[in-house]
C-alpha cells in the first residue's frame, strides 16, 4: 500500500524533506504508519514525533486526506492516502 506523508514546519526540516512516498506491506492504520515512518527518519525527527514509550506525541497535528485525526484514534489507511504532520503553531 502506497501512502504519502506531507510534513510542515519544523518537521519538514528535521526529516530533510516536505513529501515522502512510503510503501507499506500490510494494511496499517494512521497511527501505525506514523510510528513506522518516524522510526525511519532519524533520531531528531523520531524524538519530535514519538514519545519515550514509542507512541505519537500528543502535540503532533495529524491530518489524513484533509481530515484532522487524533493520535489515539483508529483510522484505517487506504491506497493513496495522504497523511500531513505538523507541530502546532503559536505566536501573536
Amino acid at each position: 500500500m502506497k501512502i504519502q506523508f506531507i510534513l510542515r514546519g519544523q518537521l519538514k526540516s528535521l526529516a530533510q524533506g516536505a513529501s515522502f512516498d512510503c510503501e507499506f506491506e500490510e494494511a496499517y492504520d494512521v497511527r501505525q504508519a506514523i510510528i513506522q515512518f518516524a522510526s525511519k527518519k532519524g533520531e531528531s525527527f523520531r524524538n519530535a514525533v514519538l514519545s519515550v514509550d514509542n507512541d505519537i506525541t500528543p502535540s503532533i497535528l495529524i491530518f489524513c486526506n484533509g481530515r484532522q485525526i487524533y493520535s489515539d484514534e483508529f483510522h484505517p489507511l487506504e491506497e493513496g492516502n495522504e497523511i500531513l504532520l505538523m507541530l502546532p503553531i503559536a505566536g501573536g
